[in-house]
This record gives C-alpha cells, structure tokens and sequence, in this order.
C-alpha cells in the first residue's frame, strides 16, 4: 500500500512557552511540565494530506517525534490528541482563540488518539490507532475540519521539558478503485483521446 510521508511545521502553544520565549516554531519548540497549569508547554501541528488521493481508505498513521533533551526525569507518556478548540492559520500560529488554553482544567484536550512511553533523548514513534486513523480520514474526507493536532508530555514538575526537533507523520492508505491507471488524474485510456476521440480516428470523416 502507498506511504505519503508529511513533515510539517510546528509551534509552541501556552502561555509558558510565549512568555518565556516569544515566537517559537520548529526547533525552538518545548513540550512538558504541569498538565492544566500555566507551566505547560505543549506543541500544535497541522498533517498536510495533500499527498493522498481524495477517496483514499488510511489504514495506517503513525507520528514521529524526536525529541532533545538532556535533563532529569522520565519516561512520561508522549500523547498526541485533536486540537478542538477552534482554527488558526500557519502565518500567525498564536491561535485567536488564546494564547494559554491549555491552563485550564475544564478546557482540556480530547482524550489522546495515540499515546507512547517516551524517554527524553531520540525518535519516538506514536503508534497507529482506530482514533488516529478515524481523524484523519475524516479529514481527508471533509467530514472534519483540519485544525490540526496537539502533541503533550506532562511530568511531576514545571521544569521536566523536551524539545521538539523533528515531527513527522506517516499515513498508510489504499488508492481508490482505477486510481493507479490515471495519469495526473486522466485514465490512461484516454491519454490518446482529444475531446474523447482516438487520435487514430481524427484522420477519418464520420468514420470512413
């Protein structure tokens, strides 16, 4: 089965990580700390499926994570879940609906779609799951909206943190049916038809 491999960009989301350090996208960004407090770094990224054919069935998605980090403390739970709390543009990732809405204990995150024990040093593979799966096929088929997913890594102390090095996804699906026989979408039956009549015919006058 095809593999369409995504690595999107990611950002610092809470308000530790803005008022620490401002601006922060890719490598610059930190997830731990305290679950539901204003000591929590988590990190929000948005997959792009524009690499998977409208139709598509994904059998399979797994996350990668590398994470950087030399510090005491660990394993924790390395989680992803689906950002629920309203859209955001990748121009301007400080999302509109505020820049801390995981300090809040009545505003938390939709129970993780995957999950995996994780040191604090290397690549850490969120393994494939019926809830990660589902999300993303509704995407793809314009069920849900796109607003993208929240990786979260919560300790027992505000200064248990990692970075964020590297993210990862990796979607595993099947092409639909004549898929895999069209060329830039066109059936390759017809590659030799112009408005629908063989080229071989275009010689002829009402088929004679």
């Amino acid at each position: 089965m095809p593999l369409y491999i995504d690595s999107p960009d990611y950002f610092a989301l809470g308000l530790t990580n803005y008022a620490d350090d401002g601006y922060q996208k890719n490598g610059t960004v930190k997830i731990g700390g305290y679950e539901r407090t204003a000591y929590c770094w988590e990190s929000l990224f948005r997959p792009d499926l524009a690499g998977v054919p409208v139709g598509s069935t994904i059998t399979a998605v797994t996350i990668e994570v590398v994470l950087n980090n030399d510090g005491a403390g660990g394993p924790f739970t390395l989680q992803v879940h689906e950002q629920d709390k309203g859209s955001w543009a990748d121009s301007s990732p400080e999302p509109s609906w505020g820049e801390n809405p995981n300090n809040d204990s009545t505003a938390a995150w939709p129970t993780a779609l995957s999950s995996v024990s994780a040191a604090r040093n290397g690549t850490r593979t969120i393994p494939t799951s019926a809830n990660l799966v589902d999300w993303l096929q509704d995407v793809l088929d314009g069920v849900t909206t796109n607003n993208g997913l929240v990786l979260s890594w919560y300790s027992s102390y505000y200064d248990w943190l990692c970075a964020v090095t590297g993210v990862t996804v990796n979607i595993t699906y099947t092409a639909p049916a004549g898929y895999g026989n069209k060329v830039h979408g066109i059936d390759s039956a017809d590659i030799g038809k112009i408005n629908g009549v063989d080229t071989e015919d275009i010689d002829k006058v009402n088929g004679a």
